[in-house]
């Protein structure tokens, strides 16, 4: 998880694109939130905080999963015909938890890229804005 933190989190925006043009790098640098601004940071704290809450419902879910499958190899090695029978329902918790878990992962995806896309369309409209003035 801190490998992904310092990846996203504010103030590191830097590190996730690097362009060869410096128009482009400047550009890139203020629409990834390094203006003074302040636009940026909520972008960058809203991204953080949606991001930070689904992955923990998610390691929630893992974590679930991850006590199931404790179960159902204790219940194996006792080789108990009751222990045994309730396998079968564990493992059908345990694949609902993996499809709950590829849903999340589908909306946090989708999530995301809409809250990138919808920052991207925020600049490019400030952006055309500030051409127009200076064609004018």
């Amino acid at each position: 998880m801190e490998t992904l933190e310092k990846m996203i989190s504010p103030g590191n925006d830097h590190i996730l694109h690097r362009k060869t043009n410096s128009h482009d790098l400047r550009r890139e640098t203020e629409y990834l939130g390094d203006e003074d601004d302040g636009e940026g940071e909520e972008f960058d704290g809203e991204l953080w905080k949606m991001l930070s809450s689904r992955l923990e419902r998610v390691q929630s879910v893992l974590d679930e999963n991850s006590a199931l499958i404790q179960r159902v190899n204790e219940n194996h090695q006792s080789k108990n015909l009751d222990n045994l029978a309730k396998n079968g329902d564990l493992i059908c918790e345990i694949n609902g938890n993996i499809s709950k878990i590829l849903s999340m992962y589908s909306d946090l995806s989708i999530d995301f890229t809409n809250l990138v896309c919808q920052r991207k369309f925020m600049w490019k409209n400030c952006d055309n804005g500030w051409k127009e003035g200076v064609n004018n």
